[in-house]
């Protein structure tokens, strides 16, 4: 009789948050780049990328910033719940590179 198979204990997220029941947590990666134009000054916002995990979502971060594809990266966190209107603010974890002025505090 083959021995059961035991159970796992560790958290699926590697950050070792666990949402609760019904909930999903969402990392977010932004993007920013500087304006390369003359007559455009500021920022530009990149499409946004959501991962399940946040060690994926930090690898993202670095590959836009190495392949210079932005000058600035945000990681952030947001808790989804079951509903569409259920979602908590999103919460900034990490800031790297050149950002906006209203982005680096806080």
């Amino acid at each position: 009789m083959p021995a059961p198979v035991p159970a796992t204990t560790g958290s699926l997220l590697s950050d070792g948050d666990r949402p609760a029941p019904g909930r999903a947590t969402l990392y977010m990666v932004v993007g920013f780049a500087r304006q390369r134009e003359r007559r455009r000054g500021g920022w530009r916002r990149l499409g946004e990328q959501g991962f399940a995990q946040r060690r994926p979502a930090e690898e993202h971060a670095a590959r836009l910033l190495a392949r210079g594809r932005a000058d600035g990266v945000i990681l952030a966190r947001q808790d989804l719940g079951p509903d569409a209107d259920a979602a908590e603010e999103p919460v900034i974890l990490e800031r790297h590179g050149e950002l906006p002025a209203e982005l680096l505090e806080g």
